[in-house]
C-alpha cells in the first residue's frame, strides 16, 4: 500500500518520527525527509507540512546563528501565506542577543494570530519592551494558548523589570491555564487594577530566585477561583542580583528591600486557600534585612496536600529550628490535609548546627564535636511532636523531607548528605506511617558511615572560591617535611 492510501492518523504518527528534532540541533540539517514529502501529492503533503510546522523551536546565540535565518524565512512565509500559523501547535524561542529582537517580535506577532497554538515558551535576554507583540498584545491574540512560559534573563535596573500591568494582562489570555515566569516582576505604575475573573488559570509558577512584587499577587489571586498549583519565592520589593560562587560562576537571586514577613504571606495567599492543592514558597538565594518574628499560617488551606516551604517562614532566626520558641506548634500552622511536607533550610539556620558554626568547625577541623549534636534529641523534639498521631491537630502526613540547602556564596567547602538518622527518629516515623528523610550540610572533607553523599559543592576549587581546607592541608604537609 502506498503512503497516499494510508489513514490520516497513521500517516501523522509515521511522520512524527521523521527528522528527529534533537538531530536537527546537532547536525543543523533541517528536515530533509519531511520537506521532500511536502513536495509530493496533496494528501501526503498536507500531513508533512502539518508535521513540519507543528513544533517550532528556535535558538539564537553564537552557536546556532542559522536559527536567525530560519526565523527570517518563517516570517517571510507567514507574510506570504498567513494560514501557516494555524498549523503551529507548539513554539519555543530562545534569544540571547538584541540584534534578533525585531525578527523575534515579528514572529510573535504572527503567532498571536494562530488558531492552533496551545503552548508558547519565550525567553529573551533583553528588555521586555522589545517584544511588544507579546507583552502589549492586541485583543484576540494568542486565543488558544493554554500554557505560556516567559523568560527575561538580562539582570539590570528595576526599570527593566516586567511591570505588573503586563504580568497581570498575560494572565488574561482567554484560554490560559498555566503561566510560568522566569522574570523579575515589578509593581503597578497606575492606581487602576484589572477585575476580570481568571477562571481557567489554575497553575502559576513564578520561578525561584526572581523577585515578584506583592501587588501582582494581590491582583491575580483573588481572581483565580480554580487555582490548583502555586510556586514562588517570597514576594516583595526587591533588587535582583547575581551572587558569585566563583570568579566565573554566579547564581541568580535577589535582596528584599523589606523585612521577611511570614504572617503577611499567609494572608496574601488566602484568596486561593480553598482551591489550592500544591504550594511552594521559598527563600532560595534570597537575602532580607531582618525577620519580623512572625510565622506563616496555612491552616485555612484545606485542600493542600503537598507543601514545599522555607523553614524561615515557620521558625524564627535562631541558629537551629529547635531554638524557636514555638517549634512544637508548627503542626497548628500546617494545612489539615497535608500529605507531603518538604521543609527547606535555605539560609544559615540548620537542624543541629547553623551554617556559620559548620564552617567555623570545618576551618578548625573540629567538626567531629559538632557532629555529636545529631544524637541530642532536643534538636528534633519538634519533629517527633509533629509525627505524633495522637496530638489534636495531627495531619495526614505520609512523607516529610527536612533539607538543608547550599547557600550561594564563594565558600564552597560543603556537601549535602542524606543522613540515615537515629534509631529513635526512624522508629517514630515508622510507627506514624510517615516516610522521613533528612539532608544535612557538612564540611566537604568530613566522612561518616551514617550518611550518603547527595550533592557536592557547585564550584569547589574554582578560581575565586574560599579554599581554607587546601591551605590547612598545605600547612600540615610543610610541617611534616620540616620534621
Amino acid at each position: 500500500m502506498s503512503l497516499s492510501h494510508l489513514p490520516f492518523e497513521l500517516l501523522k504518527e509515521i511522520f512524527s518520527h521523521l527528522d528527529n528534532q534533537d538531530e536537527r540541533h546537532h547536525a543543523d540539517n533541517g528536515y530533509p525527509t519531511l520537506c521532500a514529502l511536502a513536495l509530493t501529492c496533496r494528501r501526503v503533503s498536507d500531513v508533512a507540512v502539518n508535521t513540519l510546522y507543528a513544533d517550532i523551536e528556535l535558538m539564537f546565540n553564537g552557536r546556532d546563528a542559522k536559527d536567525v535565518e530560519r526565523m527570517i524565512l518563517l516570517n517571510r512565509s507567514c507574510r506570504e501565506n498567513p494560514s501557516i500559523v494555524d498549523r503551529i501547535l507548539y513554539s519555543k524561542i530562545h534569544c540571547s542577543f538584541d540584534d534578533a529582537a525585531e525578527a523575534y517580535n515579528e514572529f510573535l506577532d504572527h503567532l498571536a494570530k494562530s488558531t492552533s497554538l496551545t503552548t508558547l515558551k519565550s525567553e529573551f535576554y533583553g528588555k521586555w519592551t522589545a517584544l511588544q507583540a507579546l507583552y502589549n498584545y492586541r485583543e484576540r491574540s494568542f486565543a488558544q494558548v493554554r500554557h505560556l512560559e516567559i523568560g527575561l534573563c538580562n539582570i539590570a535596573a528595576k526599570e527593566w523589570y516586567l511591570p505588573a500591568e503586563q504580568a497581570t494582562r498575560l494572565c488574561e489570555l482567554p484560554s490560559l491555564e498555566i503561566l510560568t515566569t522566569y522574570a523579575p516582576i515589578g509593581g503597578f505604575g497606575t492606581e487602576s487594577r484589572p477585575t476580570a475573573t481568571l477562571a481557567k488559570l489554575n497553575h502559576l509558577h513564578l520561578f525561584a530566585s526572581r523577585p515578584v512584587s506583592a501587588a501582582v499577587l494581590e491582583s491575580i489571586l483573588p481572581r483565580t477561583p480554580n487555582m490548583k498549583c502555586l510556586q514562588l519565592s517570597v514576594p516583595g520589593t526587591a533588587t535582583e542580583v547575581n551572587r558569585e560562587v566563583a570568579k566565573y560562576a554566579s547564581m541568580m537571586g535577589y535582596d528584599l528591600d523589606e523585612p521577611l514577613c511570614p504572617a503577611f504571606y499567609g494572608e496574601l495567599l488566602a484568596p486561593v486557600a480553598a482551591s489550592l492543592k500544591n504550594l511552594v514558597i521559598d527563600t532560595v538565594n534570597v537575602k532580607y534585612p531582618s525577620h519580623d518574628g512572625s510565622r506563616i499560617d496555612l491552616s485555612r488551606f484545606t485542600n493542600v496536600t503537598r507543601l514545599e516551604l522555607s523553614a524561615s517562614l515557620f521558625f524564627d532566626t535562631g541558629k537551629t529550628t529547635a531554638s524557636c520558641a514555638w517549634s512544637h506548634e508548627i503542626g497548628k500552622c500546617l494545612p489539615p490535609r497535608i500529605e507531603r511536607l518538604h521543609l527547606l533550610l535555605d539560609g544559615d539556620q540548620g537542624v543541629f548546627w547553623s551554617l556559620g558554626d559548620m564552617r567555623t568547625h570545618a576551618r578548625s577541623k573540629t567538626f567531629e564535636e559538632l557532629w555529636k549534636q545529631r544524637l541530642n534529641t532536643d534538636h528534633v523534639d519538634w519533629l517527633i511532636h509533629l509525627l505524633d498521631r495522637k496530638r489534636k491537630d495531627a495531619a495526614s502526613l505520609k512523607f516529610i523531607m527536612i533539607a538543608e540547602d547550599p547557600v550561594a556564596d564563594s565558600d564552597q567547602n560543603w556537601r549535602i548528605v542524606q543522613w540515615h538518622m537515629t534509631d529513635h527518629l526512624n522508629t517514630t516515623a515508622s510507627e506514624a506511617g510517615v516516610e522521613l528523610a533528612m539532608k544535612l550540610r557538612v564540611p566537604r572533607l568530613f566522612e561518616s558511615s551514617e550518611f550518603e553523599m547527595y550533592e557536592d559543592s557547585w564550584e569547589w576549587g574554582a578560581d575565586g572560591t574560599v579554599s581554607y581546607e587546601e591551605e590547612n592541608e598545605a600547612e600540615e604537609l610543610e610541617y611534616e617535611i620540616e620534621e
